[in-house]
C-alpha cells in the first residue's frame, strides 16, 4: 500500500469514528423520557427514571394518591358540575326542587370530606390541606439531592441509579398499606418566583400505578385479628412493637385514635409474646407477684405451725388382705382414719397405727384451661404403672393450702407447659411455691398447636414466659418430655418419666397374666367394698343396739 493509499485509509477511519461518536452523542441527546417501578418494599416503592439531556438537572415533581379515592373525587367533581348546569331555555327550579338540589350538594360534600380523612389518614397528613386526594412533592434531579417537601408526612428521596439507564431513582417511603396507588412524576418543572406556584406540563410525566405491599408489622395485626388497627396505626405512624407498647400507656392518644378495649387488650399481648410491655402491664405484673408472694409466705407459715398427723387428701400407706397398698385419707377421726385404698370409690376405717405418711411420686400442675383432658389421662398412664401423682381434680379439697401441701408431699414437681400456664394465678403459685422448696423439676410440654402448644420447645418456653421472665431459666434448667398421644409414643414418654423420677418400669405381663391381674384387681374392689358395708351394718346395728330399750 502507498502512503497516499494508507493516509487516506486513516482519513475514512477518522471520519467513521467521528460519525459513530456523534451518532452516539444524538442518541444521548434524545434520550426517550421513561419512568418505571424499580422495586418495592413493605413501606416504600423505588421509581427509576431517565430523562432527556435537557431536562436533567432541573425540578422534579412526584404527584400521588389513592386510585379509588381519586376516581370517585373525579365523579363527584362531574356529579357537581351537572348539578349546577341549567340547560338553556329550561325553566326556573321550584324551591322544591332547589332544596333537594342542595341536599344532593351537602351529601357530595360529606363523601368528599370523607375521601379525603381517608387518603390523608391513609398517607399521615392529617393536618395538611389535600386538594382532590392527592399529595404533592417536590425537588432536584441531580444524584444526592433531598426533594423539598410540599404536603404530607411521607418521604421521597432521589438519589442516582448504578444499574440500567436511568438517569436515577425515587424513593418513595412510607407509603400506605395494600393500597391501589397512583404515582404521577413530572419532569422539566418550573416555579414562578412571584406566585411560588409550581408550572407542571401534563405532556411532561409519567403516570404508575402500583398495588402496595402490606408491611410485617401489618401482617403481624392481620394475623392476630388486629386488622382494623392497621388504617390507625399507619395512618399515625405507629409502626414498630415500641411504638405500640408506648401507645398502649398514652391515653389520650388511645381516645384519639379510637381503637376498641377488645382489640387494645389484644394487642397487649401480642406485645407481651414479643418481650415488650408497657410501663402500666409492668408495675400490674410487680404488684401481683408482690401479693402472690406474700401469700405463698402466709401459706407456708400455716402448714409449718400445723401438728397434725393425718389430714385429708393425704397419701398414706398400709396393708390391706395381707398386701400393701397406697390409699388417700378421706377423713380424720379420734382413733381411726378413714381411707380410700387403690382405685375405690368408698373409704373404709383404719386405726391410726396401722397407716403411715407416703410421699407422693410428684405434682401434676397445669392450666385446667389449655391442659385439663390431657393431664387428667397422664395421671392415669402413670398410675398404670405404679406411679402415684397429686391432681388437683381428684383432691377432696381444692384450696391454696392443701395445692402446697401436696406439692411439699412429693417428690417431684412436674409442669405441664401450654402457652397459658403462667397466665393462670394458681399456676404461678404452685411455680414459686415449688421453686421456694426447691422441688425437682420435671417438664412435660404440649407439642400440639390446637391444645396451647408448641413442637418448638424453646418458641413456647418464649411465649409462656413472654410476661413472666423469671421463670424462664427455670424451665430451661431441665430437658422436656413431648406429651405423646400415639400408642407407641406413649410408651417411651411414661418409660421416660419413670426413669427421671426413678421409679423401676413395671415387669410386661404376658396375656394370661394380665387376665389374672385384671380379675384378682376386682376381686380385690369387691372384698373391699363389701367390707365397707359390713362396717356401715355394723355401726347402724351397734345404733339399734343402743336405742332399744
Amino acid at each position: 500500500m502507498s502512503d497516499a493509499d494508507h493516509a487516506q485509509a486513516l482519513s475514512d477511519a477518522d471520519a467513521e469514528a467521528k460519525a459513530e461518536a456523534d451518532a452516539g452523542a444524538s442518541t444521548e441527546d434524545e434520550t426517550e423520557a421513561r419512568a418505571w417501578i424499580q422495586s418495592q418494599s413493605d413501606s416504600a416503592v423505588v421509581i427509576a427514571y431517565q430523562l432527556p439531556k435537557e431536562h436533567v438537572g432541573l425540578q422534579l415533581v412526584l404527584q400521588s394518591g389513592l386510585v379509588e379515592q381519586c376516581r370517585r373525587l373525579d365523579d363527584i367533581s362531574e356529579e357537581r358540575f351537572r348539578l349546577n348546569r341549567v340547560a338553556f331555555g329550561a325553566p326556573r327550579r321550584t324551591a322544591a326542587e332547589e332544596f333537594e338540589r342542595m341536599r344532593e350538594f351537602r351529601r357530595l360534600d360529606a363523601e368528599s370530606e370523607e375521601l379525603r380523612s381517608y387518603t390523608k389518614a391513609a398517607y399521615g397528613a392529617h393536618d395538611e390541606s389535600v386538594g382532590f386526594g392527592t399529595l404533592y412533592y417536590a425537588g432536584p434531579v441531580q444524584p444526592g439531592g433531598l426533594p423539598r417537601r410540599v404536603v404530607g408526612c411521607w418521604k421521597a428521596k432521589a438519589q442516582p441509579c448504578a444499574a440500567g439507564r436511568a438517569h436515577g431513582e425515587l424513593h418513595v417511603q412510607r407509603v400506605p398499606q395494600n393500597e391501589q396507588i397512583i404515582l404521577i412524576l413530572f419532569y422539566g418543572v418550573t416555579k414562578q418566583e412571584d406566585s411560588g406556584r409550581w408550572h407542571m406540563a401534563p405532556i411532561r410525566s409519567f403516570r404508575l400505578e402500583v398495588r402496595t405491599n402490606i408491611a410485617r408489622w401489618a401482617r403481624t395485626l392481620e394475623a392476630h385479628g388486629l386488622s382494623s388497627m392497621i388504617q390507625p396505626f399507619q395512618s399515625y405512624r405507629i409502626t414498630a412493637f415500641s411504638d405500640w407498647a408506648e401507645f398502649l400507656d398514652d391515653e389520650e392518644l388511645q381516645q384519639h385514635v379510637k381503637i376498641d378495649p377488645g382489640s387494645l387488650d389484644k394487642l397487649g399481648k401480642l406485645l407481651a409474646g414479643e418481650g415488650f410491655l408497657t410501663e402500666s402491664e409492668k408495675k400490674r405484673l410487680e404488684a401481683e407477684q408482690e401479693e402472690l408472694e406474700a401469700k405463698i409466705d402466709e401459706i407456708e407459715v400455716a402448714l409449718t405451725e400445723s401438728t397434725a398427723d393425718f389430714f385429708v387428701g393425704q397419701l398414706v400407706k398400709g396393708t390391706v388382705l395381707g398386701r400393701e397398698e397406697n390409699g388417700v385419707v378421706l377423713a380424720c377421726e379420734e382413733e381411726n382414719v378413714v381411707v380410700r385404698w387403690g382405685d375405690g370409690e368408698q373409704g373404709a376405717p383404719m386405726p391410726r397405727a396401722e397407716v403411715t405418711p407416703a410421699q407422693w411420686h410428684l405434682f401434676l400442675s397445669h392450666a385446667q384451661v389449655d391442659a385439663a383432658d390431657q393431664v387428667a389421662q397422664l395421671r392415669l398412664l402413670l398410675r398404670d404403672v405404679g406411679v402415684e401423682a397429686w391432681l388437683d381434680m381428684d383432691a377432696l379439697e381444692i384450696t391454696e393450702n392443701t395445692m402446697c401441701r401436696g406439692i411439699m408431699e412429693s417428690n417431684f414437681f412436674c409442669l405441664y407447659l401450654t402457652e397459658h400456664y403462667f397466665e393462670r394465678w394458681f399456676c404461678r403459685m404452685e411455680a414459686c411455691f415449688a421453686r421456694r422448696k426447691g422441688k425437682q423439676l420435671l417438664v412435660v410440654f404440649e407439642a400440639d398447636p390446637r391444645h396451647g402448644g408448641d413442637p418448638d420447645y424453646v418458641r413456647l418456653v418464649d411465649r409462656a414466659t413472654a410476661k413472666y421472665r423469671g421463670f424462664r431459666d427455670w424451665i430451661l434448667s431441665t430437658e422436656a418430655i413431648p406429651m405423646a398421644r400415639r400408642r407407641f409414643q406413649r410408651k417411651a414418654m411414661i418409660s421416660e418419666i419413670l426413669r427421671r423420677i426413678g421409679v423401676e418400669e413395671p415387669h410386661e405381663m404376658t396375656k394370661i397374666e394380665k387376665e389374672l391381674h385384671d380379675e384378682v384387681t376386682i376381686l380385690r374392689h369387691e372384698v373391699s367394698t363389701l367390707w365397707t358395708t359390713i362396717d356401715v351394718l355394723q355401726s347402724r346395728l351397734s345404733e339399734l343396739e343402743v336405742s332399744s330399750p
